[in-house]
């Protein structure tokens, strides 16, 4: 048998190499998300970084440095704030009951009511009564939605800060030599070098067609719409970021919804100058990707079905979390582009 094996070395050698891969992916299972949004990133931003360091003449690794404060400071100065928040909401309960946001809330339960309260008299039905109760029944279940998610964010910081830092490192490392890492893939690649380049370059474009088209642009969608409740004092402001951040980066919902809600809400207290500010940053918010997309993306926007790119982010957010965001959207452009390059390879194959 042992002769046997030593006639067939390069299965063994292949069946050793599998079973040695294996383990190490294993055992480095906690920082598979990390390196694969760190991976992401790296791709995306590669192109921008080779271009600022021609053209700027900067060196990479400062560039690098200078994308990594960023993003941190774009993320966790948010985050700390919010859970801030958060941790004040769970020591003073009361304090929510009084925050500007309950107010506005109540005001619109108020004059729901009267609107189905005129409703009722106009039909000769008694809708009010399931109506408030169903209301009442939706706001509470809302409310322990967004206490239980409060306070697994709040469980959860210490493990997003060492996933940020694991990150931090693998963008690095993956950032300051490309040509390494490329000369290493183009080597150990089980396809052939133009096909690898091919699928290279089409890996480069989705993570950086997701991350403009995605990632950056939601993030100014909400900012706009975050930007609008600060100046006219619209909602509970550590309240309404997060949510309005979740939402940008939904297809077909985006950030928009939120403006026009506490557009709405403005109204509906006479404070007419607020509802009218609110309804124009939320305009802007909704329809601002149409101006930045050619600028960000050019021509590299896949015409892809919307009900498509919706399931593929809900479905990824579902399934991996928050990351799910930019994964959904990446593994929906990797399939649409490589999908007609592979099977091109193997009908050609055939012939």
């Amino acid at each position: 048998m042992i002769l046997a094996l030593r006639k067939k070395t390069k299965i063994v050698s292949a069946i050793l190499f599998i079973l040695l891969l294996g383990f190490l992916l294993y055992i480095n299972i906690p920082f598979l998300m990390p390196f694969l949004i760190a991976g992401i990133f790296s791709l995306g931003f590669d192109d921008f970084i080779t271009r600022a360091t021609t053209g700027w003449k900067i060196p990479r690794w400062l560039i690098i440095i200078f994308i990594l404060f960023s993003g941190f400071a774009l993320f966790w100065a948010p985050l700390t704030l919010a859970t801030y928040r958060m941790v004040n909401i769970f020591h003073m309960p009361d304090s929510l009951n009084t925050s500007h946001i309950s107010e506005q809330l109540g005001t619109l339960k108020v004059y729901t009511m009267e609107l189905v309260q005129k409703i009722s008299k106009l039909t000769g039905l008694d809708i009010t009564s399931p109506i408030q109760d169903g209301l009442e029944s939706f706001v509470k279940k809302v409310g322990e939605i967004i206490l239980s998610l409060s306070s697994n964010l709040i469980r959860s910081t210490p493990s997003i800060a060492f996933n940020g830092l694991v990150f931090s490192i693998f963008l690095f490392s993956l950032s300051i030599r490309p040509r390494e890492i490329r000369s290493f893939v183009l080597k150990y690649s089980p396809l052939n070098e133009l096909l690898t380049q091919k699928v290279i370059k089409n890996l480069k474009e989705s993570c950086s067609l997701t991350l403009y088209s995605t990632f950056i642009i939601g993030l100014i969608q909400a900012g706009i719409v975050i930007l609008g409740s600060l100046i006219f004092g619209e909602g509970d402001f550590w309240i309404v970021m997060p949510v309005t951040c979740v939402l940008a980066f939904i297809p077909v919902i985006g950030a928009g919804p939120m403006g026009f809600l506490l557009s709405v809400l403005a109204f509906i207290g006479n404070r007419i100058i607020a509802g009218i500010g609110m309804l124009v940053f939320s305009t802007v918010a909704s329809t601002i990707d149409n101006i930045l997309k050619p600028m960000l993306i050019g021509g590299k926007d896949l015409k892809i079905s919307p009900v498509l790119t919706f399931t593929c982010v809900v479905g990824a957010m579902i399934t991996f979390g928050i990351p799910g965001v930019l994964i959904g959207p990446i593994i929906m452009n990797i399939f649409i582009r490589l999908g007609p390059l592979l099977i091109g390879e193997f009908s050609s194959m055939d012939k």
